[in-house]
């Protein structure tokens, strides 16, 4: 029996045909042999359901010992910016396209949290921290859950940080690294093998005041780019805060915004990478034409394949469904502003897809995984040591669909205020309000 007798007739349609064919790079392959073709940009949202356990741990004999437990659902809302790629006909004679999970964003709040942390099963009853009493306003402190992906960068030719910042804050004594680089809208357009070269440019000579120039041309020692003659590879350059579509500068040890201007060639398309944002801060030594480049540890592929190829005579993209999706990604999760968990790697599966998004499919997340946090100590010495350890177990995804790009940017910066991120907010164009701390406790 082949397999166009078993295959239903009705399972045409192609993710493809949605949206126009992608353009294929002239030349198909860069000078290396690198396949350079277009990518395009889909927005998703859908409900991510994970059971968390809460245990309460208090030392005894210098050993923890559990005292509670509190089993909760989590139903998060998730937000996730893809980047998809060409599709092609594999080895087993069906079609397939590979993407990267680009963003993603999970956000809820936790009642078991807040009864430990806060004290009420809603939050803690508080005002707003206006100088002005008039201008404060009663609201509830509560304990967010948010999941973010994790994304690992590395910076090359910068020997003691003279040039720009590290890409991250040690840790003090114990805890997580605090990113100084933050990142937005990476996609394969604006890098080259997952690597951007960086460059100062000093204006006027001896000013001490610089321009820091990012492209996507690859990095040889003593070889300076310039931003006119090579404007098509200029992918993001300081930014004037007065004028965002004007170059910006900034001294030794101060914190600048790189934006990439838009691409006069391509007018605006929600398909289309927007342009690049990077956020980061000068090192205390810059120097003119300092240069070195900042390296995307290659983040983890997914892949949708369909379950049978095209019958004969058929186009390739005749047979795309019904299909299955492997989803990789690693990501980090925070309480509030406290990181519990590094860069998890997780993977998630689902089957018999019949279109993109996958709809009324359930997608099983492999997911188990636990953190720790100290709970602060109340200056009491007879109080003895707290400690919360919070674990996750296998969960699912439901309701998945495409949602706009404004969507989007409300999911993340939902995730980012609830962590605290007033940088990547702010940056991102969403409004930070200091007067709402999100301390844990």
């Amino acid at each position: 029996m082949d397999n166009q007798s078993i295959r239903p007739p009705f399972f045409t349609a192609s993710p493809y045909r949605t949206f126009r064919a992608l353009t294929r790079a002239t030349p198909a392959l860069d000078d290396k042999g690198f396949p350079r073709d277009e990518t395009f940009i889909e927005f998703e949202g859908s409900t991510i359901t994970i059971p968390m356990r809460t245990i309460e741990l208090v030392e005894e004999d210098g050993v923890f010992v559990e005292t509670h437990r509190t089993d909760e659902i989590l139903r998060l809302k998730a937000f996730m910016r893809l980047e998809v790629y060409p599709a092609y006909m594999n080895q087993q004679g069906t079609r397939e396209f590979q993407f990267i999970i680009r963003d993603w964003e999970l956000y809820e709040q936790s009642r078991s949290l807040n009864k430990l942390c806060k004290g009420d099963f809603d939050g803690r009853a508080a005002l707003t921290t206006h100088t002005n009493p008039a201008d404060r306003v009663h609201y509830r402190q509560t304990v967010g859950v948010t999941f973010s992906l994790s994304k690992t960068y590395i910076k090359y030719r910068d020997n003691g940080n003279a040039a720009l910042a590290p890409v991250e804050e040690e840790p003090q004594m114990s805890g997580t690294p605090t990113p100084i680089l933050v990142i937005n809208n990476m996609a394969n357009q604006w890098n080259r093998h997952n690597s951007i070269t960086w460059q100062l440019r000093e204006a006027p000579a001896g000013s001490g005041s610089f321009h820091v120039d990012f492209y996507r041309l690859p990095f040889e020692s003593g070889r300076l780019y310039d931003p006119v003659a090579n404007r098509l590879d200029l992918v993001a350059t300081t930014q004037n805060m007065a004028d965002p579509n004007e170059a910006g500068v900034v001294t030794a040890n101060g914190e600048f915004t790189a934006r990439g201007l838009p691409d006069p060639d391509f007018p605006p398309n929600p398909k289309r990478p927007p342009p690049l944002l990077i956020l980061w801060k000068l090192g205390s030594a810059p120097a003119n034409n300092a240069q070195g480049f900042l390296h995307e540890v290659s983040p983890p592929q997914s892949f949708c394949v369909a379950d049978y190829g095209p019958a004969p005579g058929q186009p390739e993209d005749s047979s795309d469904f019904p299909a299955r999706i492997t989803y990789s990604a690693s990501y980090n999760v925070f309480l509030n502003n406290v990181q519990i968990i590094c860069d998890q790697a997780g993977v998630a599966m689902a089957r018999n897809v019949l279109q993109i998004p996958p709809r009324d499919v359930l997608v099983a997340f492999e997911k188990p995984f636990a953190g720790e946090l100290d709970v602060p100590d109340d200056g009491d010495r007879r109080t003895p040591r707290r400690r919360i350890r919070i674990e996750f177990g296998s969960g699912t995804c439901t309701g998945m669909v495409e949602i706009s790009q404004s969507d989007w940017e409300r999911g993340k910066a939902m995730a980012l205020s609830a962590q605290g991120e007033e940088r990547a907010l702010t940056a991102f164009g969403a409004t930070f309000d200091p007067n709402r701390p999100v301390s844990l406790f």
